[in-house]
């Protein structure tokens, strides 16, 4: 009995420093081949980035440190802020830096759209006439200056082989899920609800509390009145949906690192998509890194704890925020002329804020709760499935 139970302490032990990569022994093992001189700074542009968790916290990192930090993750979370070039660029060169097996999981494709995302892949339909990125822009509604912040993102992952995931649930069911709650969703057709995970709970806690300061920022600004709950089940419906995505692309490649790309908020202080990842899988090497539109030589107190990894990417000039939300349908201030905006067409408001995405036509999102299976890995289960039947294959881990 004793020898049980110590063997157990020494798996909780292990677990805990095992959640970030700044707390583990490979680390501190790494860390002793750096030069201790200037860090290496990320290319292309010379933005610090520092160690922002750990007795480490404040430290400038070292650019071979993150090859390191990708080399002991099994899943990698990129928080953007959306208008953000430097964060752009900075974000394809880490992915760049990785020469193993990869997933690419994005926020900015949605599951309907993942045929055509696999098609682009794979040159499929391509003519003298038509490029893969013509048919892709003719088959999907992109989003703003897609061809500048995204395509070079997408590229490396084509040019080595690494399948690309929509991890989004589509544009439509987000809003109903606002409109009708989410009884309405589990009345559709088995083919409709692939597009989208339902939640099990609307989750509280700190997450909770910053959706609703920033909500409740927007009505104090004016205009439309909004409902919160309303637009926290959209928040959440989405979020779970790209959640589930990341487990199931960790399934069905579990020797490949998978890399998430979503908007900042999503992630951020551990919230949203990276709590849920964590609760369902609790022994996994998740990594999160922010990049966060801000100058300076030092790590500032509030963005401590923000993220394992904060990159500086310079200031940028914040859009203004309108003086009404757009209804759906009108121009968006990131949209042209009868251009639906990723905000407008979800029925999301606005969001601006030191952890909201910086684009007035993004969404904020949380992350729904998963279930931990008696194995120690989570069955992400929908509210309108059986509880009991996990939502994607047993995930085995390798080792690290």
């Amino acid at each position: 009995m004793k020898q049980l139970l110590l063997l157990t302490a020494m798996l909780l032990l292990a677990g805990c420093t095992s959640r970030s990569y700044f707390g583990s022994r490979d680390y501190h093992r790494s860390a002793q081949n750096w030069s201790r001189t200037l860090p290496d700074p990320a290319p292309p542009h010379d933005r610090p980035m520092f160690i922002a968790r750990g007795r480490n916290a404040g430290e400038l990192l070292h650019w071979p440190a993150l090859y390191s930090a990708l080399d002991w993750a099994h899943i990698v979370v990129l928080g953007e802020r959306h208008n953000d070039q430097v964060g752009h660029d900075t974000k394809t060169e880490i992915i760049s830096l990785w020469d193993g097996p990869a997933v690419v999981a994005m926020e900015q494709f949605s599951r309907d759209q993942q045929i055509y995302l696999d098609d682009w892949r794979l040159d499929i339909g391509v003519t003298e006439e038509r490029s893969a990125y013509d048919i892709l822009q003719d088959r999907t509604t992109l989003w703003p200056q897609f061809e500048e912040r995204y395509l070079p993102f997408i590229s490396v992952a084509k040019s080595r082989g690494w399948p690309l995931v929509g991890s989004n649930a589509p544009r439509q069911y987000v809003r109903l899920a606002r409109t009708d709650g989410y009884a309405a969703l589990r009345h559709l057709s088995p083919e409709q609800r692939r597009m989208f995970d339902i939640p099990r709970t609307l989750p509280t806690g700190e997450y909770r509390d910053r959706f609703n300061e920033l909500m409740s920022g927007m009505n104090d600004h004016g205009g439309v009145e909004i409902d919160v709950e309303d637009f926290y089940r959209s928040q959440v419906l989405w979020d779970t949906s790209m959640s589930s995505s990341v487990l199931r692309a960790k399934s069905r490649y579990p020797g490949s690192l998978v890399f998430h790309v979503n908007g900042a908020f999503h992630s951020d202080d551990d919230g949203g998509i990276v709590a849920m990842l964590r609760r369902a899988l609790p022994n996994a090497h998740i990594l999160n890194i922010s990049l966060v539109p801000k100058d300076g030589p030092a790590l500032e107190e509030t963005d401590y704890g923000l993220a394992d990894i904060v990159i500086y990417t310079g200031e940028i000039e914040e859009p203004e925020m309108p003086e009404t939300m757009p209804s759906e349908g009108e121009e968006g201030e990131m949209g042209g002329e009868g251009e639906e905006t990723e905000g407008e067409a979800s029925g999301m408001p606005p969001m601006m804020g030191r952890q909201a995405p910086a684009m007035p036509d993004d969404a904020v999102h949380d992350a729904a709760e998963a279930k931990e299976s008696e194995a120690g890995i989570a069955e992400e289960t929908s509210a309108q499935d059986d509880p009991d039947k996990p939502a994607h294959p047993p995930i085995d881990l390798p080792e690290k």
